[in-house]
């Protein structure tokens, strides 16, 4: 009776506190679900300070890795792409996988292209995709996600043929239309910059005429018209002080009209390519977070 009686204390001692770890972990985990609803909101800079946390608390967690991830990504969304291509540069060495490695990649690539950095980028991709290893090791999705983005980075430096040829080797229903519209940049109107200053060199406004500006180029042929016949009478009379200081004003007003024909056909061709550029960004998407991008079901369009 004495050790039943002994034994009862101890039956009732409370449990090891083993038992207690996954409801340690369980808020970690909601840290994490929590950084991705702020980013399906759109409230990227507070789901950064949430996937920072799960970071820090969950250094080794499976999951740590695509959290580190995403903080590039909500960079990028947040319209901080080079402080997210800085954030993924810093996560080269962290790499634990060649998948992951080639996702890293892709995704620096991207961030970059976005910066404005789109030749940094497009050297990024090419060595990508040039490296039978490193492409090999990503995802089917991953490869072409790289070929389009490539893509875009050859388009928005004018590098058009380039363009064609990347876009038309993805696998993607409408990589025929859209390899087609890029080759329609290569017949934009365009005016020749040279033949518009000699134009206005031979005779002034004429440049800007040819530019579809009749009424600037009247104005520069006026003006031009009436300091040059002020300058003749002015030393016509002998009077060379006032002539002397006419013909400056005439020679500024000459070099104006060339220099002016000239920058307004640069002005001209820049506008055009930009348009261009904006109009195939309106039919397709110019920079996929995922793969396949959204756009691109609309017909061929009329680059004119």
């Amino acid at each position: 009776m004495a050790l039943a009686a002994a034994a009862e204390p101890a039956s009732s001692a409370p449990p090891p506190p083993v038992a207690e770890t996954p409801a340690v972990e369980a808020p970690h985990r909601e840290v994490l679900q929590f950084a991705y609803s702020l980013m399906d909101h759109g409230d990227y800079y507070r789901a950064i300070t949430e996937l920072e946390r799960y970071s820090f608390l969950e250094p080794g967690a499976p999951e740590t890795w695509s959290a580190n991830l995403a903080i590039g990504r909500a960079y990028e969304l947040g319209g901080k792409a080079s402080d997210a291509a800085t954030w993924l540069q810093r996560m080269q060495g962290l790499t634990t996988t060649p998948q992951l490695r080639a996702d890293l990649l892709v995704e620096l690539a991207y961030a970059r292209y976005l910066a404005g950095s789109s030749q940094v980028a497009s050297d990024d991709l090419e060595r990508f995709l040039g490296d039978a290893q490193s492409s090999g090791e990503a995802s089917h999705d991953t490869r072409e996600r790289a070929r389009y983005l490539l893509g875009w980075t050859y388009l928005t430096s004018s590098r058009l043929p380039e363009a064609a040829e990347t876009f038309r080797a993805i696998d993607l229903p409408y990589s025929k239309s859209l390899a087609l519209d890029v080759l329609g940049g290569t017949e934009l109107p365009h005016k020749s910059p040279v033949l518009a200053g000699a134009l206005s060199a031979v005779v002034p406004g004429l440049g800007h005429v040819y530019l579809g500006q009749p009424f600037i180029g009247l104005a520069a042929f006026g003006w031009n018209a009436l300091f040059g016949f002020a300058t003749y009478d002015a030393l016509h009379r002998k009077i060379w002080g006032v002539g002397s200081v006419l013909a400056g004003l005439e020679l500024l007003w000459y070099g104006g009209a060339i220099f002016g024909a000239v920058s307004g056909a640069q002005k001209y061709n820049r506008d055009a390519e930009l348009n261009f550029l904006d109009t195939m960004k309106s039919h397709y998407d110019p920079a996929p977070t995922s793969w396949p991008p959204g756009g691109g079901a609309s017909a061929t369009f009329d680059v004119h």
